[in-house]
């Protein structure tokens, strides 16, 4: 694309854009009003900086179904959010499961348990639910100590069935992690009620905000430990990191900037509402998705589900898709995410751990102009470029 060119942005699984004027107004009403350190003074201006992150963190927890609210952390991202609970609840000797449909963000720091003694169950992905549920039960053993779960597929845009995984592990004692980094700001799943153990959120994806923070449910800070230690504001006679929600899990000082930011795309989707969002993305995904069917030159890797994610991978015959997206780049000014999208164990599932897709996922400012105009390029899309 060259500047000053129109972009068309489909690449919202990755993070979204553009974001709306809350994002942006909530962002630098932070940067102008509220500029202390939060919990570490006792002047008025240190004072009134605590209580908006407080009820940052509040309307951001109402939001997300987390009662009560001081069970929602403040994070760098999903990644740190994943990395707290994974290394903190599993020690050598124990078992966990996980699915192959996760992101790195979650599949690596498990990996790197296995490697320090921990046992690692990965369950083969199934669109037949029965199938599913029933091949997580089995894998179940007497030392599993943590079910991490992908709520859905960053690469071919498949919902796992969250509720359901809970409820078995309920039967069994064993604590379940959601990765709700694509869900969050897409369906209105409330934590709390469905009974997780643990939930991170990615801020800068369909929360609407921007990178560098992210949220992460804990039911019960005894059963996790912190992995930062430092500063909490509170507490400080005490030599060790205290457990304690949220302060213990958030040393040193919170991007509040950041925050800020969160919250205002959050206010946006109640604003608008997220069945509003949901169907506005849908209609661009089906529209796409349809398009896509009838150019004979093109394959696509989808969910075979009813509800799914507005995200979907596919191939140009003959051609790479680093190759695809640069053209879509030059001749259309198309943002557009090529490779294995930080989740091989994923692509494995679809059959493109080799080469990987181009993937597109929609998001609340698409339209259908874009999606007709990006599927005209596609069309002209035949090996040679």
């Amino acid at each position: 694309m060259k500047q000053g060119e129109k972009m068309i942005y489909f690449d919202n699984a990755a993070t979204s854009w553009p974001k709306p004027p809350e994002t942006k107004k909530e962002m630098l009403r932070a940067a102008e009003r509220y500029g202390a350190n939060p919990g570490r003074g006792g002047y008025s201006f240190a004072k009134e900086t605590s209580a908006y992150m407080e009820s940052a963190r509040k309307e951001i927890a109402d939001f997300l179904g987390v009662i009560p609210s001081r069970h929602l952390v403040f994070t760098s991202g999903n990644t740190e959010s994943a990395n707290i609970v994974i290394k903190s609840c599993l020690k050598p000797g124990d078992h966990a499961l996980c699915t192959s449909m996760e992101h790195n963000a979650v599949y690596r720091p498990l990996k790197e348990m296995e490697k320090r003694g921990v046992e690692l169950t990965e369950v083969p992905y199934s669109s037949d639910q029965e199938i599913f549920l029933g091949s997580i039960e089995e894998a179940l053993r007497k030392n599993t100590r943590l079910i991490a779960i992908n709520h859905g597929s960053n690469v071919f845009g498949a919902l796992n069935p969250l509720s359901e995984i809970t409820a078995t592990a309920k039967k069994y004692g064993i604590p379940v992690f959601a990765d709700m980094a694509q869900t969050a700001g897409f369906l209105d799943f409330q934590s709390s009620v469905e009974g997780l153990d643990f939930a991170a959120y990615a801020g800068h994806k369909g929360l609407l905000g921007y990178g560098g923070v992210g949220l992460l449910y804990i039911r019960d800070p005894q059963t996790v430990s912190p992995l930062l230690h430092g500063g909490t504001g509170s507490l400080s006679r005490l030599t060790n990191q205290p457990s304690i929600l949220p302060s213990g899990f958030e040393a040193g000082t919170r991007n509040l900037i950041g925050i800020g930011a969160l919250l205002g795309g959050v206010r946006y989707l109640k604003k608008r509402g997220l069945a509003s969002v949901r169907e506005h993305e849908m209609n661009c995904y089906q529209r796409f998705r349809e398009g896509l069917r009838a150019l004979p030159h093109i394959e696509t890797y989808e969910a075979d589900l009813r509800e799914h994610l507005p995200v979907i991978s596919f191939n140009v015959k003959d051609l790479s898709p680093a190759a695809v997206a640069s053209a879509l780049d030059q001749k259309g000014g198309i943002c557009s995410r090529a490779g294995l999208h930080c989740a091989p164990a994923a692509h494995r599932v679809i059959g493109t751990e080799q080469r990987g897709t181009i993937r597109f996922s929609f998001g609340p400012f698409n339209t259908a102009e874009e999606v007709d105009f990006a599927l005209n390029v596609l069309d002209g899309l035949r090996y040679p470029l």
